[in-house]
């Protein structure tokens, strides 16, 4: 390198490197040696980073959504067990690896470089784990899912963006086209997860305690997976569920009021009512608690494929439209009508499940229930609206048509659009559905 400006002391150098052909990630760090003969590296090579990244380029991406490739030196991590219900005792996990994410934005054919990273097998898909000191876009970590049915993607997707246009802290979701180690995948679905830097994201103190719900494990802590803080136990946790289940009428929901962010619960549930996410209250969210500051909890959504109409022995067109107001309060049992008329594959009514620890007893509340009738008539004349919401399916669908395309199975390309359109079947008769039971 040559000093080109400046001192010895305080100096500006530059160097001419060889070029380099398309499609290369190049690692590089810079070695001082004083006259003294001491030297000093940069990167240090044992931090986060411990080289410089750059990729060179003559990519021209196409579509209408962002493009993502993934390279694995030494191949990426393997699938950890679903079911481990050991996992608050799990094993440090290593703080870098040797992968790169490299991020096309949509329209742009300047690459995004994110080196040192982690990729790791899931199920139906990848997790992409990036270096605290550099996340991608305040995100630590993604997951790219292609599993099941091609309408996870987005059914998935625009669940999320319904929690979002009401208000609930939600995780990013978007659809970029994959390519891992190079050879092009097709489109995925990508979730962020619910972690610290989610928090963080969401201006939340990620000194919090985050819980994931199970639907597996034994017992009370099994189920609740504890996300941050490892070391500190359950003990708020329980203290809250076990004074929900004593307390009753005004007792009970002046304490939801004083330990709970009551609009954003009710938020929440509102939003699980139009989309019939009917195993989203005793499963499949978030809970965290803001143990240092407001000392409220709040509740976040995850793993919502199965919604929109959609269960396990739901009908061709997901043309159910008829979970009850009542779903997931204390009280609300399996009854008649429709509970006898379609039964699931495993006998019984798939769809429905018990109240969750959170739903029953705050939907069955009346405080609460008023609260989140309000929130629900909100949405059933605001964002839940074919004026609002049908663009959104719309531009979804405009998005992704020419990925589905891509594929030239003209199998996928028919079921894609019957796809959508039963989405839009869902916003304008699940709307209806919920309107007359007000």
């Amino acid at each position: 390198m040559k000093r080109v400006g400046g001192d010895h002391l305080v100096g500006r150098y530059q160097a001419v490197l060889n070029g380099f052909s398309g499609h290369t990630l190049v690692r590089y760090q810079i070695r001082t040696r004083n006259e003294g003969g001491a030297t000093q590296t940069f990167p240090h090579p044992h931090s986060l980073k411990p080289t410089r990244s750059f990729y060179v380029s003559n990519y021209q991406p196409d579509g209408l959504i962002p493009h993502a490739m993934i390279i694995n030196p030494s191949g990426m991590e393997p699938a950890k067990r679903k079911y481990d219900i050991t996992a608050n005792n799990r094993v440090p996990e290593p703080t870098r690896g040797d992968s790169v994410f490299i991020f096309y934005p949509t329209g742009s054919n300047v690459p995004i470089v994110r080196d040192f990273i982690r990729v790791g097998r899931r199920t139906g898909g990848f997790k992409v784990r990036f270096t605290s000191m550099e996340p991608f876009q305040e995100m630590t970590t993604l997951n790219l899912l292609d599993e099941g049915k091609e309408r996870f993607k987005l059914s998935e997707f625009l669940s999320y963006e319904l929690f979002r246009m009401a208000g609930v802290p939600a995780p990013y979701a978007d659809h970029y086209r994959v390519r891992m180690d190079g050879g092009w995948m097709g489109y995925f679905l990508v979730v962020e997860q619910p972690n610290k830097g989610f928090l963080r994201r969401h201006g939340r103190n990620d000194d919090g305690n985050l819980y994931k719900l199970l639907w597996y494990g034994q017992n009370f802590i099994q189920k609740h997976e504890k996300k941050t803080n490892l070391d500190g136990g359950h003990s708020d946790l329980l203290q809250v569920v076990q004074a929900l289940d004593r307390l009753r009428g005004d007792q009970e929901w002046r304490y939801i009021q004083q330990h709970f962010n009551v609009d954003a619960f009710a938020a929440f549930y509102a939003v699980n009512q139009c989309i019939s996410n009917w195993d989203g209250y005793f499963n499949n969210y978030f809970a965290y608690h803001d143990n240092q500051d407001t000392g409220k909890w709040e509740i976040y959504p995850w793993d919502t494929d199965k919604t929109w109409g959609d269960f396990d022995g739901a009908p061709r067109d997901y043309s159910w439209v008829e979970m009850p107001l009542t779903f997931g309060a204390n009280g609300d049992r399996p009854g008649g009508g429709f509970f006898r008329a379609r039964r699931g594959p495993y006998g019984g009514s798939s769809w429905w499940r018990p109240p969750g620890y959170f739903s029953g007893p705050l939907l069955a509340n009346p405080g609460f229930r008023q609260v989140f009738l309000n929130k629900l008539r909100e949405l059933l004349n605001g964002a839940f609206t074919e004026e609002q919401f049908l663009p959104v399916i719309d531009s979804l669908a405009e998005r992704l048509q020419p990925e589905v395309n891509r594929s030239g199975n003209q199998r996928n390309i028919q079921t894609f659009q019957r796809d959508i359109e039963s989405l839009r079947f869902q916003l304008r008769h699940r709307r209806q559905f919920l309107l007359d039971q007000r």
